[in-house]
């Protein structure tokens, strides 16, 4: 089920909350990783017979609120890009206010529930992975491009947020 829920959520981000267009070149080894990524997580975790216990609990718990914190942030910027008096403006409301990638904090929340859920430690190495990809590549480029696009907007965005963890980086 929690497949089938990132699958809906990640549609209707690509095709309704995104302003730019996603060349193939983007969009095919990101569709071929999170197809890895979760029959990975669906052949680990679909071996389980026990009963649901603390640790799925946990891993539901963490799995809706990570998906409620992606969506719901892309959901607020999109709306306010569609606002003509933002035009050419950087979004720094709702909870980007206080992160400025939530959205993939949202992500690393889902999948350390998905990962929780399989109650297989060989899982945690996704999140692990996702949560460095970010940090090491993703941000690092995202923020670059901030910069250049938002100039003193962004660096002053910068200095009253959070990179990517609530409270902490």
């Amino acid at each position: 089920m929690c497949s089938v829920i990132y699958l809906v959520r990640t549609v209707i981000t690509l095709f309704v909350f995104l302003k730019r267009r996603i060349s193939w070149l983007e969009t095919l080894p990101i569709s071929i990783l999170m197809s890895f990524v979760l029959f990975g997580f669906i052949y680990i975790g679909g071996v389980q017979t026990q009963p649901i216990n603390i640790m799925d609990l946990l891993g539901i718990v963490l799995y809706l609120i990570g998906s409620y914190i992606n969506t719901s942030s892309e959901l607020d910027r999109h709306r306010w890009k569609y606002m003509p008096e933002n035009k050419g403006h950087l979004f720094t409301q709702g909870l980007f206010k206080y992160v400025r990638h939530i959205n993939y904090f949202g992500d690393i929340m889902l999948f350390m529930g998905f990962a929780l859920i399989t109650q297989d430690i060989r899982a945690l190495y996704i999140p692990l992975f996702m949560t460095l990809n970010f940090i090491f590549i993703l941000i690092p480029a995202k923020e670059a491009y901030l910069k250049d696009k938002y100039r003193i907007e962004f660096v002053q965005y910068s200095k009253r947020s959070k990179k990517l963890i609530p409270l902490i980086y």
